[in-house]
């Protein structure tokens, strides 16, 4: 018997490592590099902390604030890092870094995993049922 409150459980607690993890990258990327510029830090991000943010989303797909604040605040901070933005808002930071909020990932990726939940079964499908003899 499946309980489903053991496995949300279990969806909270891989985003709680994931983001855990992402911040100690960021916490590495801020005690080794010196150039903080916008490039910098953004390839920075986008290569070795972002994969770990975005791990959770497809995943457990966050709807509670609580969910999407803790995995906002990874690129929170790493646009903090960012020289000259230290400053403004999140949402400035955003639009000036060209980041997305994660509500606009989330869609694209939810989107990503049911097509391809769907071409998986259609190919099963075509696989196990011969096309000739419904018409």
């Amino acid at each position: 018997m499946c309980n489903v409150d053991f496995f949300i459980k279990c969806f909270i607690h891989l985003c709680t490592a994931a983001v855990k993890q992402a911040n100690k990258i960021l916490g590495m990327i801020k005690r080794n590099f010196v150039d903080r510029s916008k490039e910098t830090i953004l390839a920075l991000y986008k290569s070795l902390a972002r994969p770990y943010q975005e791990y959770c989303i497809p995943v457990s797909n966050p709807y509670l604030v609580k969910d999407i604040k803790l995995i906002e605040s990874v690129k929170r901070r790493a646009t903090k890092m960012v020289q000259g933005m230290q400053r403004l808002n999140y949402d400035d930071r955003l639009t000036k870094t060209e980041l997305f909020r994660i509500d606009a990932i989330g869609e694209s990726s939810s989107l990503t995993v049911e097509y391809i939940l769907i071409l998986v079964f259609v190919v099963e499908v075509d696989i196990y049922f011969d096309k000739s003899l419904v018409n």
